[in-house]
Formats: C-alpha cells, sequence, structure tokens
C-alpha cells in the first residue's frame, strides 16, 4: 500500500498540531511588583481624636508607595449622637462609616459607641495623596492601620 503525498502532508501537520498544543506558555504572576514593601518597617498605625465637624491629615503615602488601609475603630462618647466619619484619599473618598445612638423609651443608655472593622483587601491610597478623616457631625476617636506596598 502506497501513502500519497496528501497523507504526509495531512500526518505532518497533525504531528505539527498536536506539538503546538503541547508546547508550555510563559507563566504570568499578578501583581508585577512585591505586595508588601521591603522596607524595615512596612506597618504604620495612628490614632487620635477627629473633633466635631473637623478633618485631620493622617499621612501623605511616600512617593513610591502605597498606604493600605486593613484595620479601622471608631469610637464615639455620646448619650445622643450622630456620627459620620469619613476616610479620604487625597480629595476622594474611599470609605464611610456611622455610629447612631439615640434614646429609646425616653433612656439613652451610658457609655462609648465602637465601631471596628477589618478589610479583606484593604483601601488603597495612592502615592502622593493624603490619608484623610472628617468628622461631619459628632466627633470621634480613631485607631487606624496598614502596610506600605508597591502600586
Amino acid at each position: 500500500m502506497r501513502t500519497s503525498r496528501f497523507q504526509i502532508g495531512l500526518m505532518v501537520a497533525m504531528a505539527a498540531a498536536l506539538g503546538f498544543s503541547f508546547a508550555s506558555s510563559d507563566a504570568v504572576g499578578y501583581p508585577a511588583g512585591a505586595a508588601v514593601s521591603s522596607g524595615t518597617n512596612p506597618l504604620w498605625s495612628y490614632g487620635g481624636e477627629v473633633p466635631s465637624g473637623d478633618l485631620v491629615d493622617l499621612e501623605v503615602a511616600p512617593g513610591d508607595q502605597s498606604m493600605i488601609v486593613t484595620d479601622i475603630l471608631l469610637t464615639a462618647s455620646c448619650n445622643s449622637c450622630n456620627v459620620k466619619a469619613q476616610i479620604y484619599a487625597g480629595s476622594k473618598q474611599i470609605g464611610e462609616a456611622r455610629i447612631y445612638a439615640y434614646a429609646t423609651g425616653g433612656n439613652y443608655s451610658s457609655g462609648p459607641r465602637t465601631i471596628g472593622h477589618s478589610f479583606s483587601s484593604g483601601l488603597v491610597v495612592q502615592p502622593g495623596e493624603t490619608l484623610r478623616l472628617v468628622a461631619n457631625t459628632d466627633g470621634y476617636s480613631y485607631a487606624l492601620s496598614g502596610y506600605y506596598a508597591q502600586p
């Protein structure tokens, strides 16, 4: 039995296609840079107070790194309050939390009201942007923490 040129060409084409389908490709990983800064202490934390109707600038993110906010704790000491805490990166709002405390049945419960949250991925402050906290209504105390990362 003779093999025709067509059959030989078809077998060569099939072998080339099979070889191409098993060829490995370049591996690609994201993100392209290091996820966490390689500095001596990539962690940061701040705490303090934001007076009623005021804003507090915490830090300008370094020019070569982003600041990632991972944890936040807000506390308001009031019997009847409506705390609106806003988090800004530069002029862009990236987060907000509210604490409400009102009388029920004419009685106020005393003591501080607290909100705490840990973010899975974090809030990002880009290099050169200022991390700000704003109190549009009643004031509050805060604790923020996170880490520096390469953008």
